[in-house]
């Protein structure tokens, strides 16, 4: 299910590679959070919303920075978006962030005591899979965000 990717190139890959990785990602991230149950028995639990939505938000932000790449059609143009201007590098460092927070929220909800056993099963391939994805993007890209966060337009 996960796309392949090679941690070891040396060059920054162009817009389009990068725009295909994170729609393949982000793509492969919804689905895994289609698989998972939303409702459980019992109390409503609010850590497993809390990762769940977290991880949501993570889907979201790769889409939003894949779409900002393929329409300036380069890492560091402004593009229009929703609240304003911004760079598709800083785009793509935030939805970077926003997936380590995915993780964070996820490993902590698997591993706390007081989570509900149902709860813990019902995320268990979300909190499996997205940090293999986090670990594959951030090898790839968090240089392109170190190097070309640098740069102005």
């Amino acid at each position: 299910m996960l796309p392949q990717v090679e941690h070891d190139t040396p060059t920054i890959p162009s817009p389009s590679d990068v725009v295909n990785m994170l729609s393949e990602y982000a793509t492969a991230l919804v689905s895994v959070l289609e698989e998972t149950p939303r409702h459980y028995s019992g109390p409503a639990y609010l850590p497993t919303r809390r990762a769940i939505l977290a991880t949501e938000q993570a889907a979201e932000r790769l889409t939003a920075a894949a779409g900002a790449l393929a329409s300036a059609g380069q890492f560091v143009a402004p593009v229009v978006v929703p609240g304003g201007q911004a760079r598709p590098v800083d785009l793509l460092a935030d939805a970077l962030r926003q997936l380590e927070r995915a993780c964070r929220a996820l490993k902590e909800h698997q591993q706390a005591e007081a989570t509900p056993l149902e709860n813990r099963a019902g995320c268990w391939f979300l909190a499996e899979w997205t940090p293999l994805a986090a670990e594959d993007l951030d090898a790839m890209l968090a240089p392109v965000c170190g190097l070309l966060g640098r740069v102005e337009p």
